[in-house]
């Protein structure tokens, strides 16, 4: 069974179901070495069985957790760009990640990095301080380890070096093509910011608009990188809600006798798989609402009359948003985040979709967090997590609340929790004096369950 749209369970407790037939775009490993504050870093993402467990990575300021992303999302680039190269996010012949001696860790002679993925895809390069022809043979920091093979193929007035088999031949593009069409593949950097409604009256006032999307090869619509998605997300909401009111139809020509001369009969009816679709996509969009709200009613969505198309959520009690441009900065935050993942997965043009289950990838999120109230950190941000058991999601955070959130939800073995800058696994309990009293507040109600409602009122869920 899998986990209804209300469905509290803990993660573990639920069945997960994943189709063996699909592809996946998994990271499996990252190797690190002298890269900024990394010395030596050596990270195999946590699985079980061929499910991804979630991955948190912490540590203070400047312990390398964006550096360490940075290449993860740099090798997801690359393969994009390799099956959509007319609509790349990066130019042509670039990288999305610097690549530079700046980077060295001070007093070393070299960086090197590798990012492995599923399917034996990897990525790797390495960086020397000088140029190749100015050592005098290979340095002894390098000799023996992993990337004394790339020394040898580095040219002698170069100081770089980069290898990958996601840029191949016709084998390689038909794999990538397939994987970036049964998997949804996100970024969100820290940087990512949405103006709020208050802050401009043509936020507020802005229309959703139909999707123009891109139908022909080589092209696509879809964007890795998300930094400002939320009028993407909406518009695109918006078709869905549209299609799900205003059914799809196929016209079946039925040879029924009639009179010399005059027409066959031409009979339309509804197809049902397309409504279906549409109801599901709806529901888990629902959801997710739902959840980043924490609304439990028999909610909806309306849409405005038309001239100002708003979406707003109607509940058993009347109106709960009037319109979604007027959420809090956190409350979108989390919305863009899980409303990009299902609408990348469904734009890729999914063949099936029962569910949130169904959905596969990876996304990567850097400080998860931002902008999150203690309860959406230690309560909804892991309920959301749990819709998505198919979703490898390698995030970093600098919230204890939320690591006991996730330890609350997954248990301390269902999540991988990685200490920058060595890259080691602890546990929930490894920092117990920083978090003890966090956890006391918790279990004894210091974190009220109140949601806002559009009338300034609190409502109170316990």
């Amino acid at each position: 069974m899998l986990s209804g749209p209300h469905d509290r369970r803990p993660s573990s407790e639920r069945t997960v179901l994943v189709p063996s037939s699909l592809a996946a775009m998994y990271a499996k490993r990252i190797q690190l070495t002298n890269f900024g504050p990394i010395k030596q870093l050596n990270i195999e993402f946590p699985f079980k069985g061929q499910v991804p467990k979630p991955t948190v990575l912490v540590g203070q300021n400047g312990s390398g957790k964006s550096i360490l992303l940075g290449h993860i999302v740099n090798g997801l680039v690359q393969a994009k760009d390799t099956v959509y190269p007319e609509t790349p996010e990066v130019d042509p012949g670039r990288v999305y990640k610097l690549k530079t001696n700046f980077y060295i860790r001070t007093g070393s002679d070299f960086s090197f990095a590798r990012v492995d993925f599923e399917d034996d895809l990897f990525v790797t390069e390495l960086t020397m301080m000088k140029a190749k022809q100015e050592y005098p043979g290979v340095p002894a920091s390098i000799a023996g380890t992993a990337a004394e093979s790339m020394w040898h193929r580095l040219d002698a007035g170069s100081n770089d070096y980069s290898e990958t088999n996601l840029q191949g031949g016709p084998a390689t593009f038909s794999k990538l093509q397939r994987l970036f069409a049964e998997n949804c593949v996100q970024y969100f950097p820290c940087n990512r910011f949405e103006e709020p409604a208050w802050l401009n009256e043509q936020n507020l006032t802005a229309p959703v608009e139909y999707l123009e999307r891109q139908r022909m090869p080589l092209h696509t619509d879809r964007r890795a990188i998300s930094v400002s998605p939320f009028r993407d997300n909406r518009n695109w909401l918006f078709d869905v809600i549209y299609d799900r009111r205003v059914p799809e139809t196929r016209s079946v020509r039925v040879p029924i006798p009639v009179r010399p001369g005059a027409k066959p009969w031409i009979i339309e009816g509804e197809r049902a798989e397309v409504r279906d679709h549409d109801n599901r996509v709806l529901k888990t969009a629902l959801d997710i609402v739902q959840r980043v709200l924490r609304d439990d009613s028999n909610a909806s969505f309306r849409i405005s009359r038309r001239g100002y198309r708003f979406i707003a959520l109607h509940g058993d009690d009347g109106l709960i948003v009037p319109n979604l441009t007027q959420l809090s900065s956190g409350e979108m935050s989390l919305l863009n985040l899980f409303l990009s993942i299902l609408r990348d997965f469904e734009s890729a043009g999914a063949s099936s979709f029962s569910g949130s289950a169904d959905i596969r990838g990876v996304v990567i999120v850097d400080e998860v967090d931002l902008h999150l109230h203690a309860v959406h950190q230690f309560e909804i941000l892991p309920q959301l997590i749990g819709m998505f058991p198919n979703v490898q999601l390698i995030m970093t955070s600098h919230s204890p609340l939320f690591v006991l959130g996730m330890e609350r939800a997954f248990g301390a073995d269902g999540f991988g929790l990685y200490d920058l800058p060595g890259g080691h696994r602890i546990t929930p309990r490894s920092s117990e004096s920083s978090v003890t009293p966090m956890r006391r507040s918790a279990q004894h109600g210091g974190l009220s369950r109140t949601s806002v409602r559009p009338s300034g009122t609190l409502r109170n869920q316990s």
